[in-house]
């Protein structure tokens, strides 16, 4: 009540000096920071807190508490409230020591703790009586069970994220680590399930909430359709720590119903650091695919090449030293890899598209026996009808074409001479789009000849290049403030299982895809005292999603063909999209082409 009275008098005072609106935004910053100061919620950083006494438990008021980050020297200060406890909250994940002085007592120094994501680190301290010239230095044991609240979740540290295999190096990947949760069988686009997506608790993949500096990462396309559920993916060297909770967690975490991944990236310190990198994984040992093999064809191809670096350390310049003041760090990661993908489609048979389509006995090569019609004459089964000689007859009455009397009542139709469809009769539409179908390449030998009738394995083309910067100031110690960048290029060509327009494909990301990603965030924390400080974080993700389909980029492809009535301008998604039963798809998937923008801020 004390700051919202000190709000009101604020506000009252310029609205009399400068009118109603400057008070109204006045009043409601001063707000804000109360507010904000008066939560405790840390998304991504921890607290060290505790209570001084001396050796007979009496607390020990007014002894100056100092925390040290050991890797930046910021430097923060308090004394002891009456009860003798001190609390420093929002500091950013690292290791620490603290030294308490009081008069009468030893000096006491507890060294490298560690502090992580959103850690409550209780560290109550005994003075005991001498010089105050006298030192007493601990090395710091952490508690491996933290009591201070119920969430379930796990911490994956740096040492972690290094050292435990990750195809691909996708940290996320490390979440199913955590209790509750198991790998998804939903696979949207091109590969969910490989980019590290997961069910906590048996909700649903897209409750899951991503952060990562304390901004919101998470996916706003409206389908996830380029694979992934998060919008920034920094390498594993670019990334500190992330936690994942599973249940229980903070109020503060309300968007999500399933877990939280909440990552942060690295920040540079005194000491200069980074590291170089590159990884290969190609088919040398992979076996081959069942159906390529059956068909006779080689093991598809897979070369993957990540490579990169990181680098980290205080900002030096002529005239400017930055130590204990601002450091940076950057990274960057490239990969290019080239995976063939194997395919079975339904395709034509091969004496289908050498006659025009006018011979079908392919499709009923296997079948066997006789047929008798209501005249009594007798076919072979699988031959093929005129359906333009179909007529109605009664029992009795003379056929007018035959001149034979119906034995029964029913469906009468001619068969076409030879078993063979006349050309005249096949439209050269059909034909010319059927024709786009490549020649089968397996079950050539079997009595079905054309189910899973070709067997491919396109190659999958993936170039990534993503880059982190980010900068951090110890301006005071009541003033500390970072600022992050990132962004993605990220070019991919995942081909259809037919190399012609027909392309034989059911998935909407088969095609070259573009997707940019951008983002930014910028976080300051101010202590005003011991019981009220402000953090604010602003910051802003965008992904941009543009995929056309392999012929998309073809005009009047349509008209080409004969198909009428679609526009088919350059990118407007190749061919339009047909069923034939029996035959896999022909033409672009009816999503291409998909222009997508997702933002969050």
């Amino acid at each position: 009540m004390k700051f919202l009275n000190q709000a009101k008098q604020i506000c009252e005072r310029q609205r009399r000096r400068t009118g109603n609106l400057f008070a109204l935004f006045a009043g409601l910053a001063i707000l804000f920071v109360v507010f904000t100061g008066a939560l405790h919620a840390q998304v991504d950083t921890g607290t060290i807190l505790g209570t001084i006494t001396d050796s007979s438990g009496a607390a020990v008021a007014n002894a100056t508490v100092t925390v040290r980050n050991e890797e930046t020297g910021l430097v923060l200060k308090q004394t002891t409230k009456g009860d003798g406890s001190y609390s420093f909250t929002a500091l950013k994940i690292g290791n620490y020591s603290v030294t308490v002085e009081a008069p009468s007592f030893q000096v006491k120094t507890l060294e490298h703790l560690t502090v992580a994501i959103q850690q409550l680190l209780v560290e109550n301290l005994i003075l005991q009586p001498g010089k105050t010239s006298s030192t007493v230095t601990v090395v710091a044991q952490n508690a491996v069970l933290q009591t201070q609240d119920a969430s379930v979740g796990q911490v994956v540290g740096e040492h972690m994220i290094d050292n435990l295999p990750l195809n691909g190096r996708n940290y996320t990947l490390l979440a199913q680590l955590a209790p509750g949760t198991t790998t998804t069988v939903y696979d949207s686009g091109h590969g969910e399930l490989e980019s590290g997506t997961f069910t906590a608790n048996g909700v649903t993949t897209t409750y899951n909430n991503y952060l990562l500096d304390g901004i919101t990462n998470n996916n706003m396309t409206v389908d996830f359709g380029n694979g992934n559920s998060f919008t920034l993916l920094p390498p594993p060297d670019g990334l500190a720590e992330f936690k994942v909770e599973t249940g229980d967690y903070s109020a503060e975490y309300g968007r999500s119903g399933g877990a939280i991944i909440n990552a942060v990236t690295h920040s540079g310190q005194n000491m200069l650091f980074g590291d170089l990198w590159y990884f290969n994984r190609n088919r040398f040992f992979d076996s081959n695919d069942y159906f390529l093999k059956r068909a006779g064809q080689a093991r598809p191809e897979f070369n993957r090449n990540q490579f990169g670096f990181s680098l980290g350390g205080p900002v030096m310049l002529p005239h400017f030293n930055g130590h204990d003041r601002v450091f940076f760090f950057v990274d960057y990661n490239g990969e290019t890899e080239r995976q063939g993908q194997a395919y079975t489609s339904s395709v034509p048979t091969a004496l289908e598209q050498s006659s025009g389509f006018t011979n079908l006995s392919d499709l009923f090569g296997g079948e066997s026996g006789t047929q008798t019609d209501i005249l009594g004459r007798v076919t072979n089964l699988g031959q093929v009808f005129d359906p333009a000689t179909t007529r109605y007859l009664s029992a009795g009455t003379v056929d007018p074409v035959t001149g034979s009397v119906a034995k029964v009542t029913g469906y009468v139709r001619e068969p076409f001479a030879g078993n063979m469809i006349p050309k005249q009769r096949i439209s050269s539409v059909s034909a010319a789009l059927l024709a786009l179908f490549p020649a089968p390449n397996t079950n050539l030998t079997t009595a079905n000849k054309t189910a899973n009738n070709y067997v491919s394995a396109p190659v999958n083309q993936i170039t990534n290049n993503t880059f982190d910067a980010r900068s951090d100031q110890n301006i005071s110690s009541k003033d500390q403030m970072f600022e992050r960048g990132s962004f993605g290029y990220i070019p991919r060509v995942i081909p259809d299982p037919c190399p012609t327009a027909a392309n034989c494909g059911t998935s909407a990301t088969n095609g070259p895809e573009f997707d940019v990603i951008l983002g930014v965030a910028v976080g300051e924390t101010h202590t005003f005292n011991a019981n009220l400080l402000n953090e604010a974080r602003i910051g802003y993700n965008r992904i941009h999603r543009n995929i056309v389909g392999d012929f998309g980029d073809e005009a009047n492809l349509n008209q080409q063909y004969g198909v009428p009535g679609i526009p088919s301008a350059d990118g407007d998604g190749g061919l339009a999209q047909i069923r034939v039963t029996g035959l896999s798809e022909l033409g672009e998937h009816n999503n291409n082409p998909e222009y997508e923008v997702g933002a969050e801020s």
